[in-house]
This record gives structure tokens, sequence and C-alpha cells, in this order.
């Protein structure tokens, strides 16, 4: 038996992303005696993906929707929601295969893209329990409901597609990693918790040593993202992890979501100690005001604090921050402005507005404001901005306030432009030429 796994995303903001999810199924399948074929329409464009299906009979085929917009209000109105509708129409035309539609984009609004797409079916949340009773369905011959919804998995290692984690090496030097799931932070604006749990579950340990090692050796000059919801979760696992990791494979250049709360200056010191070379800090806010509405555990003290000390430490650092959503006013606006220079020379993306996501708490709020216009999807992007602001008087303020300063980015796309242009050359060899510089 064989299946064709296809990655849809064509989201290439801040830099494109390994599609770990449709990796992670091509294990499930692989494990279950199938072979398996993974695609990616960023690799191989849609001339690739109908060669491999005039050449190969297929009796399954999966495609992942990750991204479902770039989150940017000012970059229009770009979606990446059309490819899907076309890939199954692609595919049809070359099989009759029943299709199969996951990943997080999906089971954030199932109905909406089997209604859109006409594909036979698709699995909302975590693949692995949901593909393995798909097997068992089709198999038996039985009725398969739309939308199969089985709930938390043991998280399987990826089974990764040398050919396309190649392109993203040369696209980015990175290699993406998960350790856990789950996330127990309550941010307003996102979907984790909803997509993941709350609860965190660590992934066994003895592949991703193996792993790393592997690719380590493959790519020496690789940076490892570990991509989980946020690395330093609240319990301290990751710290048990880290010091595995370091006995196991030595210290490793690696980066992740970090998150100021209740994270010390020793916590700090282990990150750096066991190879953190680029934290992607998790502000979103600018304010203590704002910070609290966004419902952040932190005050922006204690992440400027964090932030001096990893730059003591020379770890590289970027973060995001969003203006314009609960709490926000043109007061908060200036407090902002200038607790985001005191972030200087640290990277700063700063967006206008917070995207919308049905099934988050701001979602709730924004109906309760009666923000949500009716018959609205959630595909369309929707963006929450704090009544009593205009939208065009705050994005002129921030244009002017950060036009032409070269660390505090606004728009966002200054920001996506420069990451990309990084991990291009790599993040590691660009922080070498970097430091040479300097001397």
């Amino acid at each position: 038996m064989k299946a064709l796994l296809i990655s849809s995303n064509q989201c290439t903001d801040p830099y494109p992303v390994y599609p770990l999810g449709m990796s992670i199924i091509a294990r499930v399948l692989t494990d279950a005696g199938w072979e398996v074929v993974q695609s990616d329409i960023l690799v191989h464009g849609l001339a690739g993906i109908e060669k491999k299906l005039e050449e190969t009979h297929f009796d399954l085929i999966g495609i992942s929707i990750r991204n479902i917009d770039t989150v940017n209000s000012t970059s229009g109105s770009t979606t990446f929601v059309g490819i899907v509708p076309e890939l199954v129409k692609l595919c049809r035309a070359h099989t009759k295969a029943p299709i199969h539609l996951g990943g997080a984009g999906f089971s954030l609004f199932p109905e909406e893209f089997l209604r859109l797409s006409g594909a036979d079916f698709g699995i909302v949340g975590e693949g692995e329990n949901g593909i393995y009773k798909l097997l068992d369905m089709l198999q038996k011959g039985e009725k398969t409901p739309k939308v199969i919804r089985e709930g938390r998995s043991v998280q399987k290692p990826a089974l990764y597609d040398e050919e396309i984690l190649d392109y993203y090496y040369r696209k980015t030097h990175i290699v993406s990693m998960q350790t856990k799931r789950g996330c127990p932070f309550h941010c307003v604006y996102c979907t984790y918790p909803a997509l993941e749990g709350r609860r965190i579950r660590a992934r066994e340990q003895d592949p991703i040593w193996n792993q790393i090692s592997e690719y380590h050796e493959k790519y020496p000059d690789a940076l490892f993202f570990f991509v989980d919801a946020i690395f330093n979760d609240r319990a301290g696992e990751y710290r048990t992890f880290l010091r595995e990791m370091k006995r196991h494979c030595g210290k490793i250049p690696y980066s992740c979501f970090i998150t100021p709360e209740a994270l010390t200056m020793e916590d700090i010191d282990l990150l750096h100690e066991t190879g953190l070379a680029l934290a992607d800090i998790g502000l979103d806010a600018t304010s203590d005001a704002t910070l609290k509405g966004m419902g952040k555990g932190f005050s922006f003290r204690q992440a400027l604090e964090c932030v001096e000390r990893m730059r003591e430490l020379d770890i590289g650092l970027s973060c995001s921050v969003m203006v314009g959503g609960p709490g926000e006013t043109y007061e908060t606006l200036e407090e902002g402005i200038a607790n985001l220079h005191k972030l200087e020379p640290t990277i700063v993306g700063v967006f206008s507005g917070v995207r919308i996501l049905s099934g988050t708490p701001l979602y709730a709020v924004a109906q309760q404001r009666n923000m949500i216009p009716p018959g609205w999807n959630g595909l369309t992007p929707l963006y929450f901005f704090e009544k009593g602001l205009d939208e065009n008087k705050v994005h002129e303020r921030l244009f002017s306030e950060f036009k032409d300063n070269r660390s505090i980015l606004y728009p966002p796309d200054r920001m996506n432009s420069l990451l990309r242009k990084i991990h291009k050359i790599g993040y590691l060899q660009f922080r070498e030429y970097m430091g040479k510089g300097r001397k």
C-alpha cells in the first residue's frame, strides 16, 4: 500500500519551515507497513506533485495544512487557503484514492476546509491516533466520518524526507524538532492550548538524542530549532531535558521559543551552557497593561532583565510584539514605543493588530464587543484593534518611529526579510562573521 503526503504550506514568513507534522504522519504510516512518498509545494511545486501522481499508483492521499495567512495586517489579505482545493483537484484528476486533510490550519477550521476543497475527510488535532483509526476503517471497508477527532497521541519521531530537509537546510540552516506538546499558558490570541492541550507531554527521549546526533553530524553548521509551543515550561521539565541532551549529545547549537515568565538567571545560564544560540522571546506586548491584556504572566521589566542577561552571554535574540490588543490606548502605545527602544539592539518585529482565530479567548472578547462580522468563517484574516484606536493612526505612528530603525522593525515584513537573509547564510556563520567584524 502506498500513500502520498503533501505539505501545502506556502508561508515563508519569517522564513520557510520544514513540514514536521507531515513527516510524523509519514513515520506512523511507515511503521504500519505502508510505502510513503512525501511532497512539498515549496520544494516540488504543482508540476512536481503531478509528476509523482502520474508515475505512481497511490492508495491514500494526505494533505497537510499549516498556515492559513501571514497574521500580518500590513501585508493585505494574503492567504494560503486557495492552494488546498487546487491540490485536491489535481489529485482527483490522477487518482481515485481517498483524500484526507490534516495539520494545525485544518484543525482550526475543519468543516470550512472540507467544504472548500471537496476532500473526503480530515483528522483534527494530533494525527498519530487519527491516522491509525482512518487506516483501520479503510481496511474494514467501514464508512468514514468526515471529521476524525482522536484526542491526544503519543508523539512519534519525524521521518525526515532527505530531499525536503536539504531544501529547508539550504534556505534556513535549521533542523526543526519537537521535544514535547502542550502549553499551560493563557495567551489570549493563541491556538496552541486548543491544538495540543494544556498538559505538557514530553516525547520519548532516546529517539531525540539519536536524531540530534545524526543530523548534527550531517549538518554541522545547522541550528536545531525546538518548535515546542513554549520551551521553558512552568514545570521545569526542560531543565531535565537540557541536562540529558548535554550528557548524550554534548553542547548543541539550538533555538527555541522562550517566555520570560518564571525564567531565572540560573535558567538562562543553563540554556547558555547547553548551546542556546538564538532565543525567540515570547514578549507579544509592550507595556504592563497590554501584557496583562494579552494574558501574559510577566512584566516588561522581567522581560527586559532576561534580554539583558542573554545579551551578556552573547545569546542571539529576536522577538515579536503586537500593538493594538486588549488594553491598548494611545498612552500605552507611547509607553510601549519607549519600552521597545530599551530592547535595542535586539531584533523586534512589530505587528499592528492581533489576528483573531476561532476558539481563542480573544475571539470571545471580539464577539462580546461585536467585532465579528456576520457570516465570518475564520479563514478571511480579521484583526483585533482595541476600541478607541484608529488603525491608520497607529500605523502612521509606528511607521514614523521605526522606519529607519535597524533593530525595531515595522512593518514586520522588514523583520522577515532580515531573518531570511541571515538564515540563508546560516545563523551560526552569520554570528561568526559579525563577531570577527567587531574585533
